[in-house]
């Protein structure tokens, strides 16, 4: 019995890790995603990325966020651009355009890819799915 205990807690324990590692600093962003919707013009490749989490993830996101930004295919006229602050500038703006049940269709789907892009594909589409929404509802659904 005492096994199958120290076997469940080496679940939730590298549950854990993963969900603090890779999936809470894509909720993250996807939160100041939603807050840079809402406001004026900022830098916002420093205002969007979490200032807390180490500098490789934070140069995961940098290089991942226009890539899945492009692959969403949130606005057609964005499909064009290169630039990297451009193509999140016209990401943007074509989510103001959207209703919040639209947006937060999007919004998970940023969240999603980027867990998914920054954990190297090591779990499943639906785990990724799941943490991302766990620790979405845990941290920032408003009650």
């Amino acid at each position: 019995m005492k096994k199958f205990f120290k076997w469940i807690s080496g679940i939730f324990n590298r549950t854990r890790t993963f969900v603090l590692r890779y999936v809470q600093p894509s909720v993250i962003l996807v939160e100041n995603l939603k807050m840079v919707i809402d406001s004026p013009a900022i830098d916002l490749l420093t205002e969007i990325i979490p200032g807390h989490i180490d500098n490789y993830i934070a140069a995961k996101m940098r290089r991942y966020l226009p890539i899945i930004l492009q692959q969403l295919k949130i606005c057609e006229k964005c499909a064009s651009l290169t630039d990297p602050n451009e193509i999140i500038k016209c990401a943007l703006a074509a989510l103001k355009e959207y209703d919040k049940k639209s947006q937060y269709v999007y919004l998970q789907g940023i969240a999603t890819k980027m867990a998914d892009a920054l954990a190297d594909g090591k779990l499943s589409w639906f785990e990724i799915v799941s943490m991302v929404e766990y620790t979405y509802q845990e941290n920032y659904k408003k009650t």
